[in-house]
């Protein structure tokens, strides 16, 4: 697994704006900076889906070109 830069820069401005006074406070950092990670990998997986749709509608119309270009048009 990679370093998310994101995550840290979320985990970041929580230090820097207030000072983790309990467990409960560290806590709740660490399930909000899960919550970032979770979300961008959910828009990754989308685009990541998205780019594969492109690719093989792509593909189809190259192979409609070639059926064109076989039948002379």
């Amino acid at each position: 697994m990679s370093f998310d830069f994101r995550g840290q820069a979320v985990l970041n401005q929580a230090l820097d704006t207030f000072v983790i006074k309990t467990q409960e406070d560290w806590d709740g950092l660490q399930q909000e900076l899960e919550e970032a990670r979770a979300k961008q990998e959910n828009k990754d997986a989308v685009i990541e889906s998205q780019r594969r749709h492109l690719k093989a509608k792509d593909h189809h119309i190259g192979v409609l070109r070639g059926q064109l270009k076989r039948k002379g048009h």
